[in-house]
């Protein structure tokens, strides 16, 4: 299971500027030679306008070339929520997601390090999400967060944000069904 690719999905609804600009750093990243990466677009629409035009024309143009491409198009207006709770629902098809909404930038070593992640707490009971965003404000204590510095690379904490995140099934389900 080393070796199973997540997938990168990108929830997005009418921002295409920021959403190219992230596939320029998805472009920069690196991404193992020994499997396919899915990538897989997730886009909303609105009630009023449907579909940005442009949002869907970068989509349909962009050249992904590390595995196969998919544009999941909403069906009707789902809103961020619905949207990104489809997102997870992709589990069911993929070993696991890495969520990434359009408006973020990644490091060239992005992939790697969520397959290493996600390799090493997919079992552990008591992870329900791996972040790949470096929390620096608490928006609970409406305060800045640092980490203890106790040598680790990792921290773990009882919130989650989109920002960068991978899921997986056998948390994912357990969320659906809490």
């Amino acid at each position: 299971m080393e070796n199973a690719p997540l997938a990168i999905v990108i929830p997005a609804l009418n921002r295409p500027k920021n959403l190219q600009r992230l596939l320029g750093a998805l472009d920069a990243a690196a991404y193992p030679t020994n499997m396919q990466v899915p990538l897989i677009f997730a886009l909303d629409q609105t009630q009023e306008t449907g579909f940005d035009a442009a949002t869907l024309a970068r989509m349909e143009k962009y050249h992904w070339q590390y595995g196969t491409k998919t544009i999941l198009k909403a069906e009707q207006p789902l809103g961020v929520r619905k949207n990104l709770l489809r997102c997870g629902h992709l589990t069911n098809n993929h070993s696991g997601v890495i969520i990434l909404e359009d408006d973020l930038w990644v490091s060239p070593h992005f992939y790697n390090a969520a397959q290493k992640m996600w390799h090493h707490y997919k079992d552990h009971p008591k992870i329900g999400a791996i972040s790949l965003y470096s929390f620096r404000y608490n928006e609970h204590a409406g305060r800045a967060f640092t980490p203890l510095k106790d040598k680790s690379d990792t921290y773990f904490m009882q919130t989650s944000s989109s920002w960068g995140q991978i899921w997986w099934n056998r948390v994912w389900a357990r969320f659906e069904a809490y």
